[in-house]
């Protein structure tokens, strides 16, 4: 496996468990131009532990090695060097510039041994534990819509890692149900950021009781309702009479 599948792997992966030892701290990640971004790097259960911190911005589809910061010569150059990991340190406090590209952008955190190499796991502390990732939402239309209380994050990530804490199972920053990659739920049709059928506005299917982001009635969990009863279409969407009370997108 070449190093850019591999890293895209891990990006997943790394999601997808508990980090040992890397950990960012972000003042929000729905940023809009001119908001001030703040980032930290806390390693709380490393304390007396020494090493580099790299941390830096990730483009959509870029190679995350070709990421890295590097000097004039092209060697790998940290964000902090030689730091006690058990510190909280200010990476940066800035303003957001105008002229950036409208976006999803993420910020990537890996922690090596001093003077160790980031493109090197072998130089990592801790293995993929060292490795860590948010993600930035810049100018993005959805950002009101999915940030009612206006903190800077998703109404639904309560870990502040930039993702939805459900329906986003492969990290990329999109409801699983958003095929289309527009930031809304495919049966949002009026885009108010809730699915057609929420009349509670709860942020859940009304038959979702158990508020795992399905419906109650799909069992093989692809987001549709089984289509194997009756009175189902086709599209697994519930069948209405002209006479229903019901409301479903």
């Amino acid at each position: 496996m070449n190093m850019r599948k591999w890293l895209a792997m891990l990006l997943i992966s790394a999601g997808l468990c508990q980090t040992a030892f890397a950990d960012v701290w972000i003042n929000r990640s729905l940023v809009n131009t001119g908001d001030t971004l703040t980032v930290k790097v806390v390693h709380p259960q490393s304390a007396g532990v020494q090493g580099d911190v790299y941390t830096f911005f990730l483009l959509p589809g870029q190679n995350l090695a070709d990421a890295i910061p590097k000097d004039d010569s092209g060697n790998p150059l940290p964000s902090l060097r030689n730091v006690d990991l058990g510190q909280t340190h200010t990476v940066f406090d800035l303003v957001v510039p105008s002229g950036l590209a409208p976006g999803r952008y993420f910020l990537v955190e890996i922690v090596t041994v001093p003077g160790g190499d980031p493109r090197n796991l072998s130089d990592w502390i801790g293995g993929v534990g060292a490795f860590n990732r948010v993600l930035f939402f810049l100018d993005d239309p959805v950002m009101p819509v999915y940030d009612r209380d206006g903190d800077g994050f998703f109404d639904d990530d309560a870990n502040r890692d930039g993702f939805h804490d459900v329906l986003d199972d492969n990290y990329d920053g999109y409801y699983d149900d958003d095929l289309d990659h527009d930031g809304y739920h495919d049966d949002d049709l009026n885009r108010d950021g809730y699915h057609d059928d929420d009349l509670n506005r709860d942020g859940y299917h009304d038959d979702d009781r158990n508020r795992d982001g399905y419906h109650d009635d799909d069992g093989n969990l692809d987001g549709r309702h089984d289509a194997s009863e009756e009175g189902r279409g086709d599209d697994g969407v519930h069948g209405e009479s002209p006479n229903s009370s019901e409301s479903h997108g």
